[in-house]
């Protein structure tokens, strides 16, 4: 289920059906982070309580937990120690829950979940596939064995690669109404950054001891370690405060997460956006300000920094606005971390989630944009309340062109390292350049998402579960296999149609298959199948399409070179525009038309345009060209 859909508000309906059917006692509900047990608590009390289910937090009752019927613990605090072995057995709980399942239960905690005896639900927005792209005849067996601990749908007994449920963002925000708001991406590269993503890298000169001029490349992945800049930084920050979305009640800057590189980078940040705040807003937060606040397992109290912050409370209630006195909303602004509020952590009225740091997972990308995916209603009093409808992504390190355009969604996952820390180091590190020149804002540029616009890392699972389904139907039916064999689309098309499309699990269909392919013209089945089948086919634009007819038509018309450009204009806008079309058929082209241009019909000549359009009508189906 996508992030904010509910996944805590359905385990609690699960919940109460168990308990209420007989079918559980009691329910263990394991989280993997301190804050989610907090959050995890409050919600079921909320949910439950009046129906008379009582929750408790394992650490704070070791005593009396048997007298509740939802225990809520992390997997940590089973896991030290063997704890679960020794102070539980396995038929204390007949309902176990994972929450963020793709965290929780992987790898040498899985133990602890099949202890337990009794029925298994598993949630999360992103479910790790760690047999994906593995030759398991080929592998190591030891990395078979930790693929098959860590993969989420193995855990599950969906080896398929299919869930039991699934709901999805698209699904989530095209509901009406909707459950779920998109970002409004807000691309800002610098000099230097936008030197850092390309291939070549950015090259710093200098001049060695011995008076040789020496260089260094840096990419992406060395900022704020390997290269420092915080003139880089700083521009960040600038580019933040300008662009910010505003809290539609108090005009302030919205509530902010603020992802780093490192926990050294949080603290280089935190000051700039202070220093920045008691600058821009000197009455308003003055010197010593708690405009933002750093957020990471080192600084004491974090974990209920989070809850504050969530609780509007951070720092008290916001006094930007003086005659909104007790607005609820946090003092502080800006929450600066790494890893600490990604996966699980629910805060509705986040308006603003600022990538400062370059990411390489998808799962990761997913959860932490996932932080403003929530709806939030704004109100004040008498005052019309606001509803949110976008928040503003900030990608200062081309995150989303990554995900969009480069990284590999077929590649077998790696496996983590056994020493992998998550929020980076906390010291000051010794980078090999440490730079104080100057850095600039290159460009900003924006671009929204909604229900007609899903970004790629969101819809590659959707297109890949059909393509694994579609091929295990073929694998198992010799009559298919014998169709793809002869490249029988039609009859592969109709079971498609028949078998696969509209069935309960993923309700598959055409339109939904053209959305996740970015197809923007009324594309068939069988060209979406000859993909799936066919090495290197690709899936044709109408541009493409229409590419393809002209080369065949000056192979077929033997048209004077000289004309190519021009008959290509005339026979591509022909096929892409219906008014271009219906200004040619009636034989009224306008002259000012730019698409088309007077220059080229002349150049064509008034002998040749019919030649054109004749081959059109009889060798092209318009329909193909029609957008969608």
């Amino acid at each position: 289920m996508a992030t904010g859909t509910g996944k805590t508000l359905l385990s609690a309906a699960i919940i109460k059906m168990f308990i209420r059917s007989n079918n559980a006692d009691r329910v263990l509900f394991l989280v993997d982070r301190i804050e989610l047990e907090l959050q995890a608590y409050k919600h079921f009390k909320n949910y439950l309580e009046d129906d008379g289910i009582q929750s408790v937090i394992y650490k704070r009752n070791k005593n009396d937990w048997q007298n509740a019927k939802i225990v809520i613990t992390t997997i940590q605090s089973l896991s030290y120690d063997n704890r679960f072995l020794k102070e539980f057995s396995p038929t204390d709980f007949q309902l176990i829950i994972s929450d963020e399942a793709h965290r929780t239960i992987s790898g040498n905690n899985r133990i602890i979940f099949e202890y337990f005896i009794g029925s298994k639900l598993g949630l999360t927005a992103t479910p790790k596939d760690y047999l994906k792209g593995v030759n398991l005849d080929d592998a190591d067996p030891r990395d078979i064995e930790r693929r098959l601990l860590l993969s989420t749908y193995e855990t599950f007994g969906c080896s398929d690669g299919i869930p039991t449920y699934r709901f999805s963002l698209e699904d989530a925000v095209k509901h009406v109404p909707p459950y779920l708001c998109m970002p409004k991406l807000l691309d800002a590269r610098t000099d230097i950054t936008t030197d850092l993503l390309s291939k070549q890298g950015w090259t710093y000169k200098f001049t060695n001891e011995d008076g040789d001029e020496e260089e260094d490349t840096f990419y992406k992945k060395d900022f704020m370690k390997k290269f420092v800049s915080n003139e880089t930084n700083k521009k960040f920050i600038e580019a933040f405060f300008k662009h910010a979305k505003r809290d539609p009640i108090s005009g302030e800057i919205g509530k902010t997460i603020f992802f780093c590189v490192s926990r050294f980078h949080c603290r280089i940040v935190t000051k700039m956006l202070n220093d920045e705040a008691s600058k821009l807003f000197p009455e308003e937060y003055g010197k010593g300000s708690f405009f933002a606040l750093q957020i990471t397992s080192d600084i004491t109290g974090s974990q209920d920094r989070t809850t504050r912050f969530a609780n509007n409370d951070l720092n008290g209630h916001s006094s930007f606005n003086p005659d909104l006195r007790d607005y609820e909303s946090s003092k502080t602004r800006v929450c600066v971390t790494v890893g600490m509020m990604t996966t699980g952590y629910d805060c509705p009225d986040i308006l603003n989630v600022v990538l400062a740091r370059p990411i390489f997972s998808p799962t990761d990308y997913i959860q932490i944009k996932g932080r403003g995916t929530r709806l939030h209603i704004f109100e004040y009093g008498d005052l019309p309340r606001v509803d949110k409808d976008n928040y503003f992504l900030f990608d200062f390190f081309a995150n989303h062109q990554y995900f969009q355009e480069e990284y590999d969604y077929k590649q077998k996952i790696e496996l983590p390292k056994e020493s992998e820390a998550s929020e980076g180091g906390g010291g000051t590190p010794t980078p090999d350049l440490n730079y104080t020149g100057s850095d600039e804002v290159k460009s900003i540029k924006e671009e929204d998402f909604g229900p007609t616009k899903i970004m790629k890392v969101d819809k590659e699972a959707f297109s890949k579960r059909f393509e694994d389904t579609t091929k295990e139907e073929v694998e198992k039916n010799p009559d298919l296999k014998k169709a793809v064999e002869q490249e029988d689309w039609s009859t592969l098309s109709s079971y498609v149609k028949e078998k696969v499309f509209n069935q309960p699990t993923e309700y598959w269909n055409l339109e939904k298959l053209l959305d996740w392919y970015e197809i923007d013209r009324r594309a068939t089945l069988q060209e979406i199948l000859m993909k799936i089948f066919l090495n290197g086919y690709k899936l044709k634009t109408r541009t493409d399409l229409a590419d393809e007819y002209f080369e065949k038509f000056m192979s077929d018309a033997k048209l004077d070179g000289s004309k190519y450009n021009s008959a290509k204009r005339l026979f591509e806008s022909y096929l892409l525009f219906d008014d271009i079309r219906k200004q040619m058929n009636d034989k009224n082209p306008d002259p000012n038309d730019a698409r088309l241009g007077l220059y080229n019909l002349k150049v064509i000549g008034k002998d040749n345009i019919p030649v054109i359009l004749n081959y059109i009508k009889d060798n092209v189906n318009i329909n193909q060209f029609l957008p969608r």
